[in-house]
């Protein structure tokens, strides 16, 4: 079953929401661009793609990486990024203890988040029989989180090391920077809405999705700035990195 919608009705309405955010925070640079990007993916064919397979690409991920892997597998000595990013179990652990709110941290589920999302990516973007190589999957992982919007540049880096992910561990949101975040992601939102119209969706599951991966790149993006805290241009970079990575080419992925 599906929800109607008048297209063009809700989008003045979301339209109208987010000429609000952008009078509001009128000095954000950058800000008019990722609102506009935000708008248009609506007519976006990687984005509905993304939402109305998500759940495919969850499994994909559940199936490749069982609970525990990461812990007892030989693949975190072939890739470190995995073994570092256990670091990020400790925030968990600390913040369920105290009943601090989630969301204030980066937790390991934001680095699970965006091993989906990347997951995501490759099944839309590469039609290869090894689009889920291991090395794909973390090669593409270690260049965003290192390059953010610039992944396209330079395939020649070094990878995230346990300083990188200590860093991630420490980073918190500015309160201000936190705000516009939270209003773009409920625009973006809105765009979801219309996007997946079944009743019975995962519409939930996939929101959360999106804002664990967003919030991920703005805290890669405050690390590599040398910053405790996700400022304004963090939330840009993620918000930018994000639909960069839905319009790319393969080859700018895996290069």
């Amino acid at each position: 079953m599906k929800v109607e919608y008048d297209i063009e009705k809700e989008m003045k309405k979301i339209q109208k929401k987010s000429d609000k955010v952008l009078k509001n925070y009128l000095n954000i640079y950058g800000l008019e661009n990722i609102l506009s990007d935000t708008l248009v993916q609506i007519d976006s064919k990687p984005f509905d793609i993304l939402a109305k397979n998500f759940e495919n690409y969850v499994n994909e991920y559940n199936e490749k990486y069982p609970v525990g892997e990461f812990e007892i597998g030989s693949l975190r000595d072939k890739f470190p990024i995995l073994k570092y990013s256990l670091i990020l179990e400790e925030n968990l652990k600390v913040k369920l203890l105290y009943a601090f709110n989630l969301t204030d941290v980066i937790i390991y589920e934001h680095f699970s988040s965006i091993m989906v999302f990347f997951i995501a990516i490759l099944a839309i973007k590469d039609h290869s029989d090894d689009k889920f190589s291991d090395e794909k999957i973390f090669g593409l992982t270690n260049k965003v989180m290192m390059l953010l919007d610039d992944f396209d540049q330079d395939s020649s880096l070094s990878s995230v090391d346990e300083d990188f992910f200590k860093g991630l561990k420490g980073v918190k949101w500015d309160k201000k920077a936190s705000k516009l975040f939270e209003k773009i992601l409920s625009v973006q939102f809105d765009i979801l809405s219309l996007t997946i119209t079944e009743v019975f969706s995962n519409i939930r599951k996939i929101s959360g999705n999106y804002r664990f991966t967003l919030t991920m790149l703005a805290a890669c993006s405050a690390v590599n700035r040398g910053s405790d805290r996700m400022e304004y241009e963090d939330v840009i970079c993620a918000f930018r990195t994000f639909y960069k990575l839905l319009d790319a080419d393969i080859d700018d992925l895996i290069r």
